[in-house]
């Protein structure tokens, strides 16, 4: 029934009900329970599924019972944590007739970047490296007592998960970077494109390629870019959403979000000269105008992956035959409607 709550004694399951439960779901890659080491008893794996039109929602959460107010969990006792949290996320999802791996994004929220890593392998068990999904990972200050969120975006039926076009590019490239861990660059469900957070590394040698803000996110620009044209999309036509993660710890003298702001307007109401990638020259286009006027977020964090200064996330809808994005709530475009979304 609708809100039937499964309990365990460290896992809690809110099932929203569907017609598919006990379905058969692929077989996933994790480890057996039997192989996992024990859990710290003050730590809980909490998992919560709910409906939130138009997707279902998996959130995935790890709290310390006790734990002091910016108080780190220590990575021998958050790794076997995580390990159960998968663990209950995919039986979770196999209640719903569902897996991991057709999750449409995954976003990942973590109280501490520098186990990034060894959470990165776990998680790779679970999704597997085949055309994983999409996904943004950030550091942020979570609630008191709580180490890790991962929020999953399902699609609402099972029949629609055949919607789902994905580009995963792992080869080294001149245009956009490799993945950097398990998921895929992005994903196309039901005519919205969504971007797996992009970082300004310079797709060739998986290195930044200078010292500043501006170049890194000039060229998260060009990756978001270049990965939507992929899938034929066009932020500067098409942006619905882009949030921007800013690094504060790392912004420089005169930095500020204003000029962020500034250089992302200015990048997307420009057309670029088709030239060698990285000599790109940006000029002012007067016929270049959004579809939508695009909802701009900027998100201060203290750290990203690679100590990066910005993460762009960015939702765009195809111009055509788009039957499912309500646009509707969506106004014109006009430099008001802009200024107003802006500030």
């Amino acid at each position: 029934p609708k809100g039937e709550s499964i309990s365990t004694p460290t896992v809690r399951i809110v099932d929203v009900g569907n017609e598919n439960r006990g379905a058969q779901v692929p077989e996933a890659s994790e480890p057996s329970a039997a192989s996992m080491p024990s859990v710290d008893p003050n730590v809980t794996e909490v998992v919560e599924c709910f409906e939130s039109k138009p997707f279902k929602i998996v959130l995935g959460k790890i709290m310390h019972e006790g734990a002091e107010e910016g108080k780190l969990i220590e990575e021998q006792v958050l790794l076997p944590s995580f390990e159960k949290l998968m663990s209950d996320i995919q039986e979770a999802l196999s209640k719903l007739g569902r897996s991991l791996q057709s999750s449409v994004v995954v976003f990942f929220y973590i109280a501490n970047m520098d186990s990034f890593a060894s959470l990165n392998k776990i998680y790779q068990r679970f999704v597997g490296s085949v055309s994983p999904p999409p996904r943004c990972c950030v550091e942020v200050g979570l609630g008191k007592g709580e180490a890790l969120r991962i929020h999953l975006l399902i699609s609402p039926e099972k029949e629609m998960d055949g919607r789902r076009e994905v580009m995963h590019v792992q080869s080294i490239s001149q245009w956009a970077p490799s993945c950097i861990g398990p998921y895929s660059q992005c994903v196309s469900f039901n005519q919205v494109l969504y971007v797996s957070g992009q970082i300004g590394l310079r797709p060739w040698s998986m290195t930044f390629s200078a010292d500043t803000l501006q170049e890194e996110l000039r060229l998260a620009l060009c990756h978001s870019e270049s990965v939507s044209q992929a899938m034929t999309v066009s932020m500067k036509v098409s942006l619905v959403k882009l949030v921007c993660f800013i690094s504060t710890g790392r912004l420089g003298e005169g930095e500020t979000v204003e000029g962020i702001g500034t250089q992302i307007d200015t990048f997307l109401r420009a057309s670029a000269d088709k030239n060698e990638f990285g000599e790109n020259e940006f000029r002012p286009s007067e016929d270049c105008t959004y579809k939508y006027a695009p909802l701009i977020f900027y998100v201060a964090v203290p750290k990203l992956p690679k100590n990066a200064r910005v993460e762009l996330h960015s939702v765009s809808c195809h111009s055509q035959g788009n039957d499912w994005f309500d646009s509707s709530s969506l106004r014109s475009t006009n430099q008001d409607d802009f200024e107003e979304y802006q500030s």
